[in-house]
């Protein structure tokens, strides 16, 4: 009940997310939400229950502002609906699925190394969270994200050794490696990830269809300013992502391929 409150309490520092900095309302949700687990879970302070019950205001006072203060933060910028979407329903799905497996994990993980380092894992994971955020620019939250531009040269490629490599993990990261910088080259965006981002955005559950969905959408939008028709449906793209991503994959390689024929065509006409 305690925790409860204090989630509800974190109303007023989401509502400072609207007014104040976002980066410095998002580092003292997360601090006071490390301080609440320290407090809160470590043995040889639960014992006394005073700060027992501060911790779980703490925690609570930290989850609130997060779940409020993301939405917050994404309303009073420019991301759009669409950066709202991904990042509160990776929030969302994140925490969902903590809650559904966290308890037996736990379970498990304190027969195997007991309470104490289940504790000191918690705390440090949360520790590790706060640092990530701190090198994070600030401009980020509050000014539209910059048009993303890169000048490799987009490589024709099999769409059938596409489908086959990226069964293989390796291949895989390196083949969305490749498609962010040689799609960004084809038409720059704000919407598509950095190469190295994508890479790691790979890891998130929901978010491959979303970025292979993206990848798609500038592809046709490169298409129609060369004069021709879209290559490829964005939700035929979606769905192959969900349900077999090697075909995904190849429908890439073959936008790209054919917008690279395109673009040769378009140069060897204007050059005769």
């Amino acid at each position: 009940i305690v925790m409860t409150i204090g989630t509800l309490l974190g109303f007023f520092i989401a509502w400072g997310a609207t007014r104040w900095k976002a980066k410095a309302t998002l580092v003292i949700s997360g601090t006071l939400q490390l301080v609440g687990v320290l407090f809160f879970m470590l043995p040889g302070l639960v014992a006394a229950s005073p700060l027992r019950l501060v911790g779980a205001i703490l925690v609570g006072l930290g989850t609130g502002a997060v779940l409020l203060g993301v939405p917050a933060i994404l309303a009073n910028g420019f991301g759009g609906a669409r950066a709202f979407v991904v990042a509160f329903g990776m929030l969302f799905t994140i925490s969902r699925l903590g809650q559904t497996f966290s308890t037996p994990v736990a379970t498990q993980l304190v027969g195997y190394f007991g309470y104490m380092w289940l504790a000191v894992g918690a705390f440090a994971l949360m520790l590790l969270g706060i640092l990530f955020l701190l090198p994070v620019n600030p401009v980020l939250f509050s000014e539209p994200p910059a048009v993303r531009r890169h000048n490799w040269i987009p490589k024709q490629r099999s769409p059938f050794l596409v489908a086959l490599g990226s069964l293989f993990t390796p291949i895989y990261f390196y083949l969305i490696y490749k498609y962010h910088g040689e799609v960004a080259s084809l038409r720059p965006s704000p919407r598509i990830l950095s190469p190295w981002g994508a890479v790691g955005a790979s890891f998130i559950p929901l978010l491959p269809p979303v970025m292979m969905t993206t990848l798609i959408e500038l592809l046709n939008e490169r298409a129609i300013e060369q004069g021709k028709r879209p290559l490829q449906a964005p939700w035929v793209m979606f769905v192959w992502s969900v349900l077999f991503y090697p075909q995904a994959m190849a429908m890439i390689q073959s936008a790209i391929n054919e917008s690279i024929a395109v673009e040769q065509a378009l140069s060897s006409k204007a050059a005769a």
